[in-house]
């Protein structure tokens, strides 16, 4: 008896939190984007390296093999519990990796969220950065297909 008590009493607690979490797509240029009021740029590596004037320091050729992922955030509105991003690559099989992004440095300011990492451009058609808001009662998450951001593919 105690036996069945303790599972049904884990069952309802697990159930309860597991249905606490609302997940959402963003799409790109949706309404959901526009009220999150994120800015996120994916550019070739080596085109933010000339914008930024590192071509004058050290010759720069061609394309890059990575994207320069820029993402900038206040955490205000939707997002203004936000507690983490995660950064996950799939495969057809499931989950290849997922990672915990850092959100705060000693240059943020206390209301900004600011991350910039590098991207193989393999690998930018299976990422999605999700933001996650809320608390652990109550959490919502926003899933963003980074592939949809990335500049198209020249062919030569």
């Amino acid at each position: 008896m105690r036996i069945t008590t303790v599972v049904s009493l884990l069952l309802i607690l697990g159930f309860s939190a597991w249905a606490n979490e609302i997940r959402h797509q963003v799409e790109r240029s949706s309404d959901l984007e526009r009220e999150l009021a994120y800015q996120l740029s994916v550019q070739d590596k080596h085109d933010v390296w000339r914008a930024e004037g590192l071509d004058k320091v050290f010759p720069i050729k061609g394309p890059a093999p990575e994207y320069m992922l820029r993402l900038h955030a206040t955490t205000a509105g939707k997002l203004k519990d936000l507690f983490g991003l995660t950064l996950t690559l799939t495969r057809a099989d499931g989950i290849l990796v997922q990672v915990p992004l850092a959100i705060r440095s000693k240059y943020n300011k206390n209301n900004e969220v600011w991350v910039e990492f590098l991207i193989n451009k393999e690998l930018i058609s299976r990422a999605v950065l999700t933001i996650r808001c809320g608390s652990p009662l109550s959490e919502e998450s926003y899933a963003i297909r980074l592939g949809d951001y990335a500049p198209e593919q020249k062919t030569p």
